[in-house]
């Protein structure tokens, strides 16, 4: 049965350029937890590495930070020839301005914090038969927040004052 209310799955990319065939291994979630208010959540990204072997993209949201990190892994084939790879780890802040100007709001009364707006562009290239994972480029695009009023600037419409 689908739902459009999926929290987490796993996509995965197939290229065959020229003959010269690869893949990436997408794990992808919504989040789960806190603020985080100190680690920005990138303690899970050890967690996630240990339960998450064969994903080399892992990407959460949920918490409105941004980051992106390497995790370079020693690793053995089914012959048991040494190689090494990169687990890469992103978390995307999305486009929510909850914060709004500072003045009110769930964010503001729980003593949440603005946070940046944006998401990231993956680039997945494949360069020769021998390689053994697709090399990668990360774009972050990152935006400011924007003080807005929650009432004049998301909705657009007359305020009337409280009588």
């Amino acid at each position: 049965m689908f739902t459009w209310w999926v929290y987490g799955g796993w996509l995965k990319i197939l290229l065959n350029v020229k003959g010269i065939r690869g893949s990436a291994n997408i794990k992808y979630f919504h989040g789960s937890g806190g603020e985080a208010p100190v680690t920005r959540g990138v303690i899970q990204t050890n967690r996630q590495a240990v339960y998450l072997p064969d994903a080399d993209i892992v990407i959460n949201g949920h918490s409105h930070n941004s980051y992106w990190i390497p995790i370079q892994r020693e690793r053995l084939t089914r012959d048991g020839t040494q190689y090494f790879d990169t687990q890469h780890h992103l978390r995307t802040p999305g486009y929510m301005q909850s914060y709004g100007d500072g003045t009110a709001g769930w964010e503001v009364t729980r003593g949440g914090v603005p946070k940046p707006l944006g998401g990231c562009f993956v680039t997945i290239k494949r360069i020769g038969k021998h390689d053994k994972q697709c090399p990668m480029e990360f774009q972050p695009v990152i935006h400011n927040s924007n003080p807005i009023n929650s009432v004049n600037d998301l909705f657009g419409g007359t305020v009337f004052p409280q009588e």
